[in-house]
């Protein structure tokens, strides 16, 4: 009878996951294992304050912790991407700046929502910032090389003044979705911000690995001075860190209970990522 108890109780847990809503894909920037959702830049980044935490006027073009006095804080985590005078000789132009997320497969999501946070300030008329989404993964988005702010993607507001929340209902039934952030925008006085990309939805699909995840990794301490450590590590695993800008600045093999020497890195945050793919941000101090 106990062992009747115990698969019923599975079988009902099952129909519950199996129609819970739930974040399926992300992207906060922060580099965690939880951003799946992959994208492209165009252009490449760059950051003219060289530093996190953007000051004074710069040419920004990339993940930053904030904007003092007009974007202070990310909407979710740490950090999210700004935008700076984009039309500059540093890297930029008068052109469209595009964010690009790769086309994910939906076709076994139903009840489907696509969100994404973002921050304006100071934006003028001849500036746009637009996005766009697509439910496939061949069309093409609307680009132009005029870049023409009438043509091409659904126009955000150009002064929020807070951060805002864009949400998009995605048909059942659809196979991919996509999605890209652009904005054309000239002058230092004139910011934005997008972060906390997420697509949620319900996951028809529930396999019995479902209830055997891997356990989590962890870095302690964190922050840290001279050394950080790795729990939930079961295995000699190869890692290499980077910094911000995404310069490798580490790398090598650790076992469970080593430690990983940080002590010559300069203060600042830090990436630790193994082959696998799993990723773990850190403070060294």
């Amino acid at each position: 009878m106990k062992k009747t108890i115990t698969i019923y109780t599975l079988f009902l847990l099952g129909i519950t996951l199996s129609n819970a809503q739930s974040t399926q894909f992300a992207q906060s920037f922060e580099s965690a294992t939880s951003d799946n959702w992959d994208f492209t830049l165009n252009p490449t980044t760059y950051n003219t304050e060289g530093h996190l935490i953007v000051s004074g006027s710069e040419d920004v073009w990339g993940v930053i912790e904030e904007f003092t006095g007009d974007i202070d804080a990310p909407s979710d985590g740490n950090l999210f991407f700004g935008t700076q005078d984009l039309n500059n000789t540093n890297g930029g132009g008068s052109f469209y700046h595009t964010i690009t997320f790769e086309a994910i497969d939906v076709s076994n999501l139903t009840d489907m929502t696509l969100s994404f946070d973002y921050f304006t300030n100071g934006f003028d008329s001849s500036d746009f910032i637009k996005y766009e989404i697509l439910l496939d993964n061949t069309s093409s988005f609307a680009d132009n090389t005029a870049n023409d702010g009438t043509v091409g993607g659904i126009d955000l507001n150009k002064s929020t003044l807070a951060w805002t929340t864009v949400n998009t209902v995605i048909p059942n039934g659809t196979s991919f979705v996509r999605l890209r952030i652009k904005a054309i925008q000239d002058g230092s006085a004139d910011f934005s911000g997008i972060d906390n990309i997420k697509l949620v939805g319900i996951n028809g699909t529930l396999s019995i690995n479902s209830f055997n995840e891997k356990p989590a990794l962890n870095i302690f301490p964190n922050p840290t001075v001279n050394f950080i450590k790795i729990s939930g590590l079961t295995k000699t695993a190869n890692y290499k860190i980077y910094n911000v800008l995404g310069a490798e600045t580490k790398k090598g093999t650790i076992s469970k209970n080593e430690k990983i020497d940080v002590q010559n890195l300069n203060n600042g945050i830090y990436f630790l990522k193994f082959e696998d793919g799993n990723t773990i941000k850190f403070i060294k101090e």
